[in-house]
């Protein structure tokens, strides 16, 4: 039995696709019989949490989950490549794994070599390492890990997600009509809150500006005020989730994972550009032409109900396939790394 610690853990965040990746994440390392002796929850300081460091003595190798964070030089995402210098300073392995990558500065090129493994979501992130000579392989996001199938049930009326931005949200809500579905992504159930291994060591957050603070609260009005127009739809679980965006004849969506329920469930949909590229490159990898993304809120109409295509239904199946080759990759290159002396 070999021991890990796992960073930024975002089973914290009450989001579907957040709690699925890590529920897969560590049903595969305990597949390979390794198990976590402490966990670096989201939006904590791991380089503050004192008991947190002391754990990494016994541990074999420490597991960052890169997922969204490491992009445009952002603060969250240049604290966890930190990590890989740490680790090496200690004689321990390190590996980034599920991360998207992109515009970051290529100073990043020495904490990125430190790690023992990287692994990107899609290429578009692998051949922006590769700009820097970075090496990466290149295995899909872990909430494809379980590969939620499809079930052949009738399929009925027009849904949309919510969005990170509250006020893409709220553009949302205005865009559609009375009677359509809204699946916000948020669980109907919150997640128990954890510390890092004991520790209070919480991010510092930068303030936010009095005039953005009421831009948001006002667009927090006008969400709630239109909210009442739809069928809203929670679930406890991101299985109930998929399996209800699985019912859908067609979805708009503004999150990464639940595009990738939609994708699993073979639902046909209309994506809406996020901060980074994690959806075209994901839709590229598969496969789908690029017409299912749009930049803007008012393009959403003229693409509704466009049914996915036969061509379109046999590269995500294709895209099932490759997954499950590259998820037996990273497992087996996961164990030789944490075997090696």
């Amino acid at each position: 039995m070999r021991n890990a610690i796992v960073f930024n853990d975002t089973s914290t965040h009450p989001h579907h696709g957040c709690q699925q990746v890590m529920q897969n994440l560590y049903s595969m390392l305990a597949k390979l019989n390794i198990r976590v002796i402490g966990k670096s929850y989201v939006d904590t300081e791991w380089s503050t949490d004192e008991k947190l460091l002391a754990s990494i003595e016994e541990a074999d190798i420490l597991i960052i989950n890169g997922e969204g964070t490491i992009h445009h030089d952002a603060m969250a995402g240049a604290e966890l490549l930190k990590v890989g210098l740490y680790a090496r300073s200690l004689g321990k392995k390190s590996i980034l794994i599920n991360c998207t990558y992109q515009n970051n500065s290529p100073e990043n090129k020495r904490l990125l070599e430190a790690f023992d493994l990287i692994s990107v979501r899609e290429s578009w992130s692998q051949k922006e390492l590769d700009k820097i000579d970075v090496e990466s392989v290149l295995v899909p996001d872990l909430v494809f890990y379980e590969w939620l199938d499809n079930q052949d049930v009738p399929r009925e009326g027009l849904a949309f997600t919510c969005s990170v931005s509250r006020s893409l949200t709220a553009k949302m809500m205005s865009r559609f009509k009375g009677g359509s579905i809204y699946l916000p992504i948020i669980s109907a159930q919150l997640p128990v809150q954890h510390k890092s291994t004991g520790s209070t060591a919480v991010r510092k957050s930068v303030k936010t500006p009095l005039v953005k603070k009421l831009k948001n609260l006002f667009l927090v009005l006008i969400a709630r005020c239109l909210k009442w127009r739809f069928k809203t739809r929670r679930f406890k679980t991101a299985e109930l989730y998929a399996a209800e965006i699985g019912k859908v004849e067609f979805l708009t969506v503004a999150r990464f994972h639940a595009l990738c329920f939609a994708i699993m469930k073979m639902t046909p949909f209309l994506a809406l550009s996020s901060n980074t590229f994690k959806m075209e490159a994901v839709l590229s990898d598969i496969g789908i032409a690029e017409n299912r993304v749009v930049n803007r809120v008012k393009d959403i109409q003229s693409q509704a109900k466009s049914p996915l295509s036969q061509a379109e239904r046999d590269s995500i199946r294709r895209y099932q396939g490759f997954a499950k080759e590259r998820f037996r990759l990273l497992e087996k290159k996961i164990t030789q790394i944490v075997d090696a002396e």
